[in-house]
């Protein structure tokens, strides 16, 4: 009677570390899939402020356009440390963050100083590229 004992314990032990085993990795899959879909929420949002940075370079509203671009940079320094957008970003991202910060210090040395010259359409060129990247990887992580 101790040996049948026994022998149902032990299957029910695997039997629970199966489905132990099974749970574990369903609760890690649904995990990936939360920060998949907190990361494209966080893009949107990087994609809607480089749209609002547009509109206040087309209505030369500097000031404005110099925070939102502040707000951005933050934002891309810290897409730029995750582990989950730097598997499917485009090896250009960096330059497009290098170019962004190049913009940044242009309009502020614009703005201290009206004899600077401001290649607007550059900086909305370079704003382009970097809401193309977003949009790239958002589409690359809603597809997986």
């Amino acid at each position: 009677m101790s040996i049948l004992g026994l022998l149902i314990a032990y299957i029910q032990i695997m039997s629970l570390k199966e489905m132990t085993k099974t749970i574990q990795q369903e609760v890690q899959l649904n995990l990936q899939r939360q920060k998949s879909v907190h990361l494209i929420s966080d893009i949107s949002g990087k994609v809607v402020i480089i749209g609002e940075i547009q509109s206040f370079i087309r209505q030369d509203k500097m000031e404005l356009c110099i925070l939102r671009m502040n707000d951005l940079k933050r934002l891309l320094i810290d897409l730029k440390h995750n582990n989950e957008f730097t598997k499917v970003a485009r090896k250009d991202f960096n330059e497009a963050i290098e170019n962004h910060n190049i913009d940044l210090t242009n309009m502020n040395r614009f703005l201290l100083n009206n004899k600077n010259k401001l290649n607007r359409e550059d900086i909305s060129k370079n704003l382009e590229v970097l809401s193309e990247i977003l949009i790239g990887v958002e589409t690359k992580l809603k597809t997986q």
